[in-house]
């Protein structure tokens, strides 16, 4: 499990790179990108989706009470970000912070509570 877990590790920080490339982007000249701000908001969405799967994927694997509770959490980045994409670009920006923050606190309130597979986030 060591070795995936560092290669899990390794692609969770790759995936800092395009928010960091995309953020300085939006003040700075990227060559090929004409509107770094639209490409920062779309990433953030699929971040979101992403984020929301991993959660998903927890309540496949769970047998619990709180199963059906998990699903609904799950699905929910996923949606925020489908309307987040319809507004504006800085209301846009905070609702995915806002979101983000709050799947970072699900994921690390998840891991205190050993509700993923055995294994992963040690």
């Amino acid at each position: 499990m060591h070795g995936n877990e560092s290669t899990a590790k390794l692609l969770g920080y790759a995936g800092l790179i395009p928010f960091l490339t995309f953020s300085i982007g939006c003040w700075l000249p990227l060559p090929y990108v004409t509107d770094a701000l639209s490409v920062l908001i779309a990433y953030a969405a699929v971040i979101l989706s992403f984020m929301g799967a991993i959660h998903w994927g927890a309540a496949m694997s769970s047998t619990g009470n709180k199963r059906k509770q998990y699903f609904l959490v799950s699905v929910s980045p996923a949606l925020v970000a489908w309307v987040a994409l319809m507004t504006p670009a800085v209301p846009s920006l905070t609702i995915f912070y806002l979101v983000l923050s709050c799947c970072i606190c699900m994921t690390v309130q998840s891991k205190n509570r050993k509700i993923f597979p055995h294994g992963i986030y040690r």
